[in-house]
């Protein structure tokens, strides 16, 4: 079930709405045979339903969303309906809590979306801040006084 949400969330990210809602309703399908379905949010949008997108994210609360997975992905199903404040709210909480962890996958993708959010709301040096935090998180680049100084120094030039 897990691998079908991952190809189902790659599917989307690449635009590709028609397989992301194959592979989210086969793992609807199963969770429904085992009674955990996890609800995929942002693939309506894509469709162009958004009354019904928007109605599936208003749905989504408590456990549901307690992961920061979970939580990133409503932030950017919000974003995809237009509620930018909203989604910058959820992206407020869940920034810092992906910088607080040990470097995984899920702080880095929390950190590169809300990269790619500052870029759409037009702010570009939050992104740079939040692409080169995500870099550190996924492992690509090794966190070091080097880069610190790098980027100290970059920040300050910037008005």
């Amino acid at each position: 079930m897990r691998y079908d949400l991952t190809l189902a969330d790659w599917a989307q990210q690449r635009g590709d709405s028609q397989t992301a809602i194959a592979n989210y309703q086969r793992v609807l399908r199963r969770g429904r045979q085992r009674r955990c379905a996890p609800r995929p949010c942002g693939s309506l949008p894509a469709e162009g339903d958004k009354p019904a997108a928007r109605a599936q994210v208003m749905q989504l609360k408590g456990a549901e969303t307690e992961s920061m997975n979970m939580q990133r992905r409503v932030a950017l199903a919000r974003a995809g309906l237009g509620d930018t404040a909203d989604a910058q709210q959820i992206f407020n909480q869940i920034v810092p809590q992906a910088k607080a962890q040990p470097p995984s996958m899920e702080s880095a993708l929390v950190l590169r979306d809300a990269a790619r959010f500052a870029t759409q709301s037009g702010a570009p040096q939050q992104a740079l801040t939040h692409y080169r935090e995500a870099m550190v998180a996924s492992g690509i680049t090794p966190r070091s006084r080097r880069i610190t100084i790098l980027y100290a120094a970059d920040a300050q030039r910037q008005p």
